[in-house]
């Protein structure tokens, strides 16, 4: 009795005023993060997991979700439309707070949730100005300083990237320098979101990022694409279109010397993190990137210090081995690449003398290995012949014991399945 006379009341509210719409709910907690920022003082230390902010943020984010699953025709629907048409600025708002990291821990909640964004919606529009332009920025802000504390969120977030570009070839358009109209334009902030989050301006550029090396000419950009939308129309879609061939020769892509592929840049610096776990998703995005079928971006990849850099770590984990170690115990190993990153979380693990060493050299050769066999045939080439030029012609010179350095070849040749290596 008493639950009916609750659901007459509810029906009477309803009518009297309706329940708030879904882009009612979704303005609600954005006014209230905004609200948030407004009243923030710096003074209180209080880390964000102890605000109401992550609840509002993935609210909105759910209401994203919920709202995709009912456009079943494709179209997008209002709470989506109003990020895309930056009527509310959600992902200016987490580039700022992955840079200011405000209040602390707010830089490693932003790229998870925009990760999370781009995980969970079917359609997340990442071809639009407003919402590839805020993960442009991003990008810049992720790696800024070796063993960052957001490291597993940085690289969640590009192998997400990858995962999208694999879907979506055209995608690898917006990663590369050339969409980049100058520093300025891309690691500003919109006014209104400066305001409100304050970033200060740093006096060096970051170290590590790729983004940096490239010099710019002062002069308009040209439209340019790496990934060509019609094969028909090659001439229009290339500003080099008359050097294509000269270009090829020397594994340049379409575009100018300069240009690179953010994506694969940056993952390559996530190699040498101490944690295993980084390392590995950081292996899964190069192996993605490396495997799309588009010969411009095959090219663009052997264009960059990839094969180099991947090589150069084989050759360093083959000098770390101990000259003492044992050649039995060579032969009794049998490990995938993605060994170390369940095996090494003990420290103290060391099944016998040299283990490490022999773990994570065979490792990484199993990951040259496969991505030998995944990868685009460009790049198989050019890997190939960094192989046989930076490390097996290293391989007698890094060696201090010749029955050593025998056994480790005859298990290097017995392990190896992919034809350009062996060849």
């Amino acid at each position: 009795m008493l639950s009916r006379f609750s659901d007459a009341l509810q029906t009477a509210a309803d009518v009297l005023a309706p329940p708030p719409t879904r882009l009612e709910d979704f303005e609600y907690h954005w006014k209230m993060v905004l609200n948030f920022y407004r009243n923030y003082d710096e003074k209180t230390k209080v880390h964000i997991e102890d605000t109401r902010v992550p609840h509002h943020l993935h609210q909105m984010l759910q209401l994203i979700v919920d709202e995709e699953k009912e456009q079943n025709d494709g179209t997008v629907g209002p709470c989506l439309e109003s990020i895309i048409q930056r009527s509310i600025s959600l992902l200016d708002v987490l580039v700022a707070l992955a840079s200011v990291d405000r209040p602390p821990g707010a830089r490693a909640m932003a790229l998870s949730l925009a990760t999370a964004l781009l995980r969970r919606t079917r359609r997340p529009c990442i071809n639009s100005a407003h919402v590839y332009r805020p993960l442009q920025r991003m990008l810049v802000q992720c790696n800024e300083s070796p063993a960052s504390p957001t490291e597993k969120e940085e690289v969640e977030l590009l192998l997400t990237l990858c995962g999208l570009v694999r879907k979506e070839t055209g995608l690898a358009n917006i990663f590369t320098t050339p969409f980049v109209e100058d520093k300025a334009s891309l690691l500003s902030i919109p006014k209104d979101i400066q305001t409100l989050i304050p970033i200060k301006k740093k006096l060096h550029t970051p170290k590590k990022n790729p983004l940096f090396e490239v010099n710019m000419t002062p002069s308009p950009m040209k439209t340019v694409s790496i990934v060509r939308i019609n094969k028909d129309d090659n001439c229009q879609q290339s500003n080099s279109s008359g050097d294509d061939h000269e270009s090829c020769k020397s594994q340049k892509t379409v575009n100018e010397d300069n240009d690179k592929f953010l994506l694969i840049d940056l993952l390559l610096s996530y190699l040498n993190s101490a944690d295993n776990q980084v390392v590995l998703r950081a292996c899964e995005g190069i192996m993605i990137v490396s495997s799309l079928p588009e010969d411009d971006i095959a090219n663009l990849v052997t264009s960059s210090p990839a094969c180099e850099t991947i090589i150069d770590k084989l050759v360093n984990k083959y000098r770390a081995i101990p000259s003492d170690v044992d050649p039995n115990d060579v032969d009794h190993l049998n490990i995938t690449w993605a060994y170390v990153a369940q095996d090494f979380g003990d420290k103290s693990y060391n099944r016998f003398h040299g283990y490490r060493e022999l773990t994570s050299f065979f490792s990484w050769l199993d990951y040259v290995d496969t991505l030998m066999k995944e990868c685009h045939p460009t790049i198989s080439s050019h890997l190939a012949r960094i192989f046989r030029c930076h490390f097996l012609d290293a391989v007698p010179e890094a060696a201090s014991g010749a029955v050593l350095s025998s056994a480790l070849l005859a298990k290097c040749l017995r392990v190896l399945d992919a034809s350009d290596l062996i060849q």
